[in-house]
């Protein structure tokens, strides 16, 4: 949803770059919660250590 609404943003002309990269972080949020609240099983599993 989040990313559909960053590509109608994106105007021939004008470039309102504060709201695209708003947009990005808010898009890019919930797969840097996941990773940090996760992240020592994700360095566990990568490394085969179980």
């Amino acid at each position: 949803m989040v990313t559909v609404a960053l590509n109608q943003l994106q105007g021939s002309f004008v470039q309102q770059y504060n709201l695209q990269m708003a947009g990005a972080f808010v898009a890019a949020l919930p797969t840097l919660v996941v990773y940090v609240l996760f992240g020592e099983q994700f360095a566990k599993g990568v490394a085969g250590d179980t």
